[in-house]
């Protein structure tokens, strides 16, 4: 009897932890202590359309959600989310742009203003993703404060990530440059690759100046015949058919249309009869003008302008060549 009774309240206790113990919450999924942005700090040109990758998750369970709680400046500590959250008058294209869009009524007919905020943040994910609004944004460093969240539960994220706002830069190339002796190849001595700068005055007018000059400083006339497009080939007038070119003693002065999101707008350009892509353009000094004997040089090179405003100035050293 005895026995029995020992039997029963070892039963009882059993019952009474299965019963506790089918009680517990389990808990679900993973939020990782170690989330991070593996592009830190992430670089921005003013002006110039960016996304990031998304948020490095650990591990951890998906959807993860991220959400923006501030953006200060690195400097000072205040808030700049005024200047990266508020939206921004923008010109977008409206329709895919092609070379047959070649005067300014054409051009203009594919464009629209849109208001457009500097920064968001991808609510799954976390990507930072900036616009071309970001020329209102201050060059700086800046960071930011984030909530993230899944299924697990949220953490907040001091400085998750610095962003870096820099100087707009502009795609900017040259080829190697040739030089032949009575126009043939079998003939040709090879430069130096010509030295490509530019610069840009933002407050100028939708101007982009070209002018070559050699090692020492001398400039080539355009005016004068002393710098030529080649023929067949595409030339910068190919790129910015919309306004006639000014030729001056120091330069070719090209007109383009203002407040475009990226300058040249189209590509492939047409050619002769054909296309030529990737924004090259190509030009000849002739041989009267080369203080080398019997040398006529050649050079191409191709620039593309994100965001186009305002002046710039491109200078082309002939390298290895000298002005007669």
């Amino acid at each position: 009897m005895k026995s029995n009774k020992i039997l029963l309240r070892l039963l009882a206790v059993i019952i009474v932890i299965g019963v506790n113990g089918g009680c517990e919450k389990q808990e679900t999924g993973f939020l990782s202590d170690n989330l991070y942005y593996l592009e830190n700090p992430f670089a921005v040109a003013q002006g110039v359309t960016t996304v990031s990758a998304s948020m490095v998750a650990d591990g951890s369970t998906a959807p993860l959600k991220v959400s923006l709680l501030s953006v200060r400046d690195k400097k000072n500590g205040k808030s700049a989310d005024s200047v990266f959250l508020k939206p921004q008058q923008l010109t977008v294209f409206s329709g895919n742009v092609t070379y047959n869009d070649s005067t300014p009524e054409t051009l203009k007919a594919k464009l629209k203003d849109s208001m457009v905020a500097p920064f968001s943040l991808n609510p799954i994910g976390g990507r930072l993703q900036f616009t071309g609004t970001t020329t209102f944004v201050p060059q700086g460093s800046y960071t930011m404060d984030v909530e993230v969240s899944n299924v697990r539960g949220m953490k907040k994220i001091t400085e998750a990530c610095d962003i870096n706002i820099l100087p707009t830069e502009f795609f900017v190339q040259t080829g190697t440059s040739y030089s032949y002796l009575n126009d043939t190849i079998s003939q040709a001595r090879v430069y130096f690759t010509p030295e490509l700068t530019a610069k840009r005055d933002a407050s100028g007018p939708p101007v982009i100046t070209i002018k070559w000059v050699d090692e020492n400083g001398n400039v080539f006339s355009p005016a004068k015949g002393e710098v030529q497009a080649r023929a067949g080939l595409a030339s910068f007038t190919n790129w910015d058919p919309y306004y006639d070119v000014k030729l001056t003693d120091t330069a070719f002065v090209f007109p383009y249309p203002d407040k475009v999101p990226v300058f040249p707008v189209f590509n492939p350009a047409a050619i002769g009869g054909g296309v030529q892509a990737d924004y090259w353009c190509y030009y000849r000094i002739p041989a009267a003008n080369i203080a080398e004997p019997g040398q006529e040089y050649r050079l191409a090179f191709a620039f593309k302008l994100p965001n186009a405003v305002g002046t710039y100035n491109v200078t082309i050293k002939t390298v290895g060549a000298h002005r007669r």
